[in-house]
């Protein structure tokens, strides 16, 4: 018995065809082919997703307005995303904001790991 890709090529036209559908000379891919009204393009859905997650609150006197009081610790991070899955980190970045004066300042990774979050 044969396959319907290795008889005559009516057959294999035939299965291409309902593969691929209709091919014409010099129609590459992404380009419109004419007369039957179709274009053959691939799309991607890409961009940027921060996500910001909050660390902790820690009891310390604030660098704006002087008093002290809670200081929420975050972090926001943002990834690259294909289809809106996030694949590969692009920046990691830690803020200080104070509960009192709303005054908010980014602080290092080291800091926002050693401050006693309770």
């Amino acid at each position: 018995m044969q396959s319907a890709t290795e008889g005559d090529g009516v057959a294999n036209d035939h299965l291409l065809y309902l593969l691929r559908g209709p091919m014409k000379e010099g129609v590459g891919f992404g380009e419109f082919s004419g007369s039957s009204g179709y274009c053959r393009a691939m799309f991607f859905i890409f961009g940027l997703r921060t996500k910001v997650d909050r660390s902790g609150v820690v009891q310390q006197v604030c660098r704006h307005c002087g008093n002290h009081a809670a200081q929420v610790i975050t972090r926001r991070a943002t990834k690259f995303t294909l289809f809106f899955v996030p694949l590969i980190p692009v920046r990691t970045r830690y803020a200080q904001q104070c509960t009192f004066c709303g005054a908010e300042y980014e602080i290092a990774k080291a800091d926002a790991r050693r401050l006693p979050v309770g």
